[in-house]
């Protein structure tokens, strides 16, 4: 890290040195998060493609945020049950890390399965009619496609790496 001289008999230079630091500091960090934010966006994406998770769940990213951390947020609940999976097919294959309270197969279900309200866009081949009119879809589960967890070690790995990248970048003039 740089350091900063002030000549004593020239205190209003190395103050404005100071604030111009400061700037192109404070610029390096927006402009670091910015590209970690793009990266986070491009690989959830990727991910979702992975996992073949339809859109019409509503996977769309409202919002990463960058501070201390970082989070991510999506439009859909429904997203949770891809994230996690469900039924005696997610406890067979569940999530890296099960939040405390996540419950598969939480009627008991077990192997008979349960149908589910759905549209004609879902890709599930088991589907009928019910005397309201509601379409159905059949299944046991889902098991967990943790996109969103995958995404947040992804943002580890280059959360650090690419703020240094960019505060490399300030000089002191």
């Amino acid at each position: 890290m740089p350091t900063l001289e002030i000549n004593l008999f020239d205190y209003a230079k190395g103050v404005e040195q100071l604030e111009k630091y400061y700037d192109s500091f404070n610029k390096a960090i927006d402009d670091g998060i910015a590209e970690v934010v793009v990266r986070l966006e491009k690989r959830l994406k990727q991910y979702i493609t992975e996992y073949d998770i339809p859109e019409s769940i509503g996977t769309t990213v409202n919002s990463i945020k960058v501070d201390n951390g970082f989070m991510i947020v999506i439009d859909s609940e429904i997203g949770m049950f891809f994230e996690y999976g469900t039924g005696i097919v997610g406890s067979e294959n569940p999530h890296p890390v099960v939040p405390a309270g996540w419950t598969y197969d939480v009627n008991q279900h077990g192997e008979m399965g349960w149908w589910y309200p759905t549209t004609e866009s879902d890709p599930n081949p088991y589907k009928w009619v019910d005397g309201s009119g509601q379409l159905r879809g059949w299944t046991k589960g889902k098991p967990s496609m943790p996109y969103m967890h995958k995404t947040y070690l992804y943002g580890r790995r280059i959360i650090k790496r690419t703020l240094n990248k960019h505060l490399k970048k300030v000089k002191l003039k």
